[in-house]
Formats: structure tokens, C-alpha cells, sequence
């Protein structure tokens, strides 16, 4: 009985308090109020997501992996006759392309672990050496097909275009974070990223 005699009387406190709740929340409402809803600070420190997915996003590298995969048995289905008439092994492109796809992969895993701070860091700095490469293709660039677009190593050739590339997502993204506050505007958030994309594009 005793037992009983509590479960009731706390749920007559909890019917009470529901009440003057709901009581004063009309009150509000008759009065031209609005309940006060607390807004997100914009200004907060962003989540780790890192620390709770880990460093390691399996879903894309099981996905460039697949990608990459495609990429070398095209390579074979498309090189093993020329190859064979060139009077080489007819994996010969295959067994190239298979080499450089094992070494970028490794690399690719390598370069994930390196934090985001770092790259943060050095990515202006990026762009700036891939924009004086696309400026020394312009006047010692090797003319391949009609195209300048190389620079010669000696042992190779080089594409600053590839290197352009990643500067550019690096950049943007770095730009981004540090402009998200102004990012709506077409001052901060237009005008910078089509400045380096229209520089970029004259150096082509």
C-alpha cells in the first residue's frame, strides 16, 4: 500500500508539473511570444569525425581500388596487340601500368595518415609551385601531339597540370574553412576561387 500510495503521489507531481508547463507555454503564445529555441554556435570548434570513424574511410578506398582495378585490365584489353607488334611482350603496357597503380596505391595510403593541419599548411604554398611549373611549361615545355604540356627530368617527363590539380582541391578547401563565415558572399565566397581558376586556365 505504501508502495502504491508513492507511484501515485509521483505522478500526480509529474501531471502538476506538466500542467504549469503547458500553461505557460500558452500564456506565450497569447501573449505574441515564441518559445526560445537555442541556436547552434557557428563559432564552435568542429568535430573530430577522425576520432570516431578512424583514419582509415573503407568505403572509398574499396571503391578506388575496384576503379583502379578496371583501369589496368582496360589498359590490357586495350595495349596487348600493339604491344605484340611492337615486338614486345604483350603484357608489356599492362605489366607498366599494374607497377605504377601498386605504387600509387601505396603512396595513397601513405599520404592519408599524414593530418589534415598539415595539408592545411603547405597547400597555398602548393599552388603556388604548380602556377611557376604551368609558367616554365609555357617556355621550356616539351611539345608532344601538337601539345605543350610536359616538362622534360632527363629520366621522364612531368605534367605540372596533375600536380595543378590536387593545389587547387587543397587550396579551396583550406580557403574554404578559413572563409566559412563569409563564404555566402560573392566578395570572399565567388571571387577568389574564379580568380585562380580564370589564372589557371590562361596558363593552359
Amino acid at each position: 500500500m505504501r508502495a502504491a500510495g508513492l507511484v501515485g503521489g509521483e505522478a500526480e507531481r509529474l501531471s502538476l508539473k506538466e500542467a504549469a508547463l503547458l500553461n505557460r507555454t500558452e500564456q506565450g503564445e497569447r501573449a505574441g511570444g515564441v518559445p526560445k529555441v537555442r541556436e547552434k554556435d557557428e563559432t564552435a570548434p568542429l568535430r573530430d569525425y577522425t576520432a570516431s570513424r578512424g583514419s582509415l574511410d573503407t568505403p572509398l578506398l574499396v571503391l578506388t581500388l575496384l576503379i583502379l582495378t578496371l583501369g589496368v585490365l582496360m589498359v590490357l584489353s586495350a595495349s596487348y596487340a600493339r604491344a605484340y607488334y611492337m615486338g614486345r611482350s604483350p603484357a608489356y603496357f599492362f605489366r607498366r601500368q599494374l607497377l605504377f597503380a601498386v605504387t600509387g596505391t601505396v603512396l595513397m595510403i601513405l599520404v592519408s595518415h599524414v593530418p589534415l593541419r598539415v595539408y592545411r599548411r603547405w597547400s597555398m604554398w602548393i599552388l603556388a609551385v604548380s602556377a611557376i611549373l604551368l609558367g616554365l611549361v609555357l617556355l621550356i615545355g616539351v611539345e608532344e601531339n601538337g601539345a605543350r604540356r610536359w616538362l622534360d627530368l632527363g629520366i621522364t617527363t612531368f605534367q605540372p597540370s596533375e600536380l595543378c590539380k590536387l593545389a587547387v582541391i587543397l587550396s579551396f578547401a583550406s580557403m574554404s574553412c578559413s572563409l566559412r563565415k563569409e563564404m555566402r558572399t560573392f566578395r570572399l565566397g565567388v571571387l577568389p576561387f574564379a580568380g585562380i581558376l580564370l589564372v589557371i586556365a590562361l596558363m593552359q
